[in-house]
């Protein structure tokens, strides 16, 4: 496993050379195999580990690195799930950069040691980095939250939204009020210095019950946001 590995971000590269890259599809967190990964309970033996490295400048140094060499291949220099062998597989490339907010340390360091073989996903497992690696790497991708990411994320569900609305699924109406709420989801989440513990469905009802007590969003705009993920999960598009 730590050769193939190891091997992961060169055989990428390879399969983009021989002109195996297909256009990527894209990435949209409550796609139903997307949303049951995101929400699948982290196990006990990470749940709710803290990054001891939250913050500090040297390990997001030493992550950026570790990023460049191993991950960026496939999700972009900037996080943006848009690497050079980001079509290599059939599924999305996650754009950490943002999709980030949305999920706890624990959850990232658990996938990042234990890849995403258990979901069908070509994440290779990288258990053979010291603790203190896999902490740098949550640390950088956590530092890649700026608010152009977090418009980059708006940008990006909008687009994922538009054959939903087509196909009649979605609303337009609701589709907008889904994107007012998301933005202020992801912007709310970009402010909050706190370690981030949990799951994606963890995180964002406990952001959610914040934004409804700010009154930053309304119960109405919360129950159609609610409505459209929901048709995301249930639907195949």
């Amino acid at each position: 496993m730590k050769r193939l590995s190891l091997l992961f971000p060169f055989i990428c590269i390879l399969l983009v050379g021989c002109g195996l890259q297909t256009e990527p599809a894209l990435f949209n967190p409550y796609a139903p195999e997307t949303f049951q990964r995101y929400t699948t309970d982290v196990p006990d033996d990470f749940a709710g580990l803290a990054n001891p490295l939250h913050g500090d400048e040297a390990a997001i140094a030493a992550g950026a690195a570790l990023y460049a060499e191993q991950c960026a291949v496939c999700h972009g220099d900037q996080g943006l799930g848009d690497g050079s062998a980001a079509g290599v597989g059939a599924e999305p490339v996650s754009p950490l950069a943002w999709s980030d907010l949305l999920l706890g340390d624990d959850y990232l360091f658990w996938r990042i040691t234990e890849g995403g073989g258990e979901f069908g996903s070509s994440m290779p497992a990288y258990p053979y980095f010291t603790e203190q690696q896999r902490w740098g790497l949550v640390a950088y991708i956590s530092s890649l939250g700026t608010q152009s990411a977090v418009d980059a994320g708006i940008a990006h569900m909008r687009e994922v939204l538009t054959p939903y609305v087509t196909d009649g699924a979605v609303i337009q109406q609701d589709a907008d009020t889904f994107l007012t709420v998301f933005s202020a989801l992801l912007s709310y989440q970009r402010t909050q210095t706190s370690l981030h513990i949990g799951t994606m469905l963890d995180i964002e009802t406990a952001a959610l019950d914040d934004l409804i007590t700010l009154n930053v969003i309304t119960p109405d705009q919360l129950e159609a946001y609610y409505i459209v993920s929901q048709t995301m999960a249930e639907t195949k598009n």
